[in-house]
């Protein structure tokens, strides 16, 4: 049997883990006669969750955008992460794992779609052990993902980013403090890399990293490898 997980951008996977409610909620604003953007980082599973939500309507082409449309008005739907419970479910499965190896590995991806089929696809190569298959698997997304996103922003975001990082609590005020910034300085920064998808609010004056061990490829890249 061939490998079932993808490490393509935007090829149909075999093994998917559908995003219900928020596919739910895509086919009731386009019976509305709404549209809506998807908004989310690389390999968040955009190209994916479209085919999904077009399946589930049983038409084609119907999410293509008229270029006249004011995307500004538009509805936007940000990708939340797969569910876990889901995630861990399918590993089990295919790698024939306890349960508790299966949460384990489920958690190495956080929910990012895209590591989900990362981490499935090394596992495959390295017959079911996902601690044998971690190193590349790490490897994989920063190369891949993780560099592009990075190149993407500017110095003020890495340092806001390596502030979050370095601030166990994740509070902002905390991260303020480190960054020795006031709130008026720290909120656009914020409010930039929630809509770029790297972070997300988490509760009240709380953010979180979206993407699994991003927080350490931050911090070893502000430490070891930018200069400027």
């Amino acid at each position: 049997m061939e490998n079932p997980y993808t490490i393509s951008f935007g090829k149909e996977p075999v093994y998917l883990i559908p995003r219900l409610k928020q596919r739910d909620y895509a086919i009731q604003e386009l019976l509305k006669g709404h549209g809506f953007q998807i908004t989310g980082v690389k390999g968040s599973g955009k190209t994916v969750f479209l085919k999904e939500v077009e399946e589930a309507l049983g038409k084609k082409n119907i999410l293509l955008t008229d270029m006249n449309v004011d995307l500004r008005r538009m509805q936007k739907i940000s990708l939340e992460p797969l569910n876990m419970t889901f995630i861990a479910e399918n590993y089990r499965k295919v790698f024939h794992l306890q349960k508790k190896e299966a949460v384990e590995m489920a958690e190495m991806t956080k929910g990012y779609a895209y590591g989900f089929q990362v981490l499935g696809w090394y596992t495959w190569r390295h017959d079911g052990s996902y601690r044998d298959a971690f190193s590349e698997y790490r490897q994989h997304l920063e190369e891949f993902v993780y560099d592009e996103l990075w190149q993407e922003l500017s110095a003020g975001d890495r340092k806001v980013l390596n502030g979050i990082a370095e601030t166990k609590t994740r509070r902002a005020k905390d991260i303020c403090d480190y960054l020795g910034i006031d709130a008026n300085s720290y909120n656009p920064y914020r409010d930039r890399l929630i809509k770029k998808g790297v972070i997300v609010s988490d509760g009240r004056g709380f953010v979180k990293f979206v993407l699994p061990y991003f927080d350490e490829y931050v911090r070893m890249h502000i430490k070891y490898i930018d200069t400027d």
